[in-house]
């Protein structure tokens, strides 16, 4: 979410971004379970072995649809 740019300029600052560690997933040949789980601080051990179900998430007035096991808790 910190990549998505500002729209107010003044607001804009490229240390605002929050950088990913390791290398995306491959699309050739993607590991099971999440896709997004070498990537993701929160991951665990269903992340790895289990593809998360698609919802619904509310925050801030916000809906959003996330695959996530984590998505209530984050």
């Amino acid at each position: 979410m910190s990549a998505i740019p500002k729209i107010d300029p003044a607001n804009r600052s490229l240390f605002d971004a929050q950088k990913l560690a390791g290398d995306p997933p491959s699309p050739i040949n993607p590991a099971p379970g999440c896709r997004f789980a070498s990537r993701c601080p929160h991951a665990k051990e269903i992340c790895k072995s289990e593809m998360p179900a698609l919802q619904s998430v509310s925050k801030n007035g916000m809906y959003r649809r996330v695959a996530c096991h984590f998505a209530g808790e984050i």
